[in-house]
């Protein structure tokens, strides 16, 4: 994974000292109730999760990152960007996992605009996709906000029923938005 960098925020590569902060955003049932499986990770789950995640590196610049704040260096979360598995697609899908102390401040807008970029300039991508729980009101305005539209609504293993939001490359916006 590539660090990306934004005016408040840095999404870089894991560091064996990011455990404890991330550990900490992974066990909260408040936060993981929005993401993933919908429940706060054990012990195991949180090995599994960086080590599938975050540590595994192909070289292709897929994976999840440890976000933190540009100003204190603070780990607020993790972000990145992963093969969209659950459609029939080579594309890649945003992901993020923020901290109760990165709610309400833009952040997760400001690395999923960086994530959505990155993706389509950087990587050639020709779409970038993500998926959300339908009654996850703040991260759909989220995705709305990084340039993603509502595709469809499907059920995922492991995951349960999400909807499926869908950015496109610049030249294929413009077609949308001329017509």
């Amino acid at each position: 994974m590539k660090s990306i960098s934004t005016e408040r925020l840095t999404l870089r590569p894991y560091q064996e000292s990011d455990l404890e902060s991330l550990s900490s955003i992974l066990r909260d049932s408040e936060v993981m109730n929005h993401v993933l499986t919908g429940n706060a990770f054990s012990n195991p789950e949180i090995d599994q999760f960086i080590a599938q995640y975050m540590i595994a590196d192909a070289g292709d610049g897929l994976g999840f990152g440890t976000l933190c704040r540009n100003d204190d260096r603070r780990v607020i979360g993790c972000a990145g960007l992963i093969l969209c598995h659950y459609l029939k697609t080579e594309e890649v899908e945003i992901g993020y996992i923020l901290g109760q102390m990165g709610w309400g401040k833009g952040y997760a807008t400001e690395i999923g605009i960086a994530l959505t970029e990155y993706g389509l300039n950087e990587m050639n991508r020709q779409a970038v996709f993500a998926s959300v729980q339908s009654n996850n009101i703040r991260s759909k305005r989220v995705l709305e906000k990084t340039g993603m539209v509502f595709l469809c609504e499907i059920k995922i293993p492991d995951r349960g029923i999400r909807e499926i939001y869908k950015t496109i490359a610049s030249k294929e916006r413009e077609t949308y938005v001329m017509h």
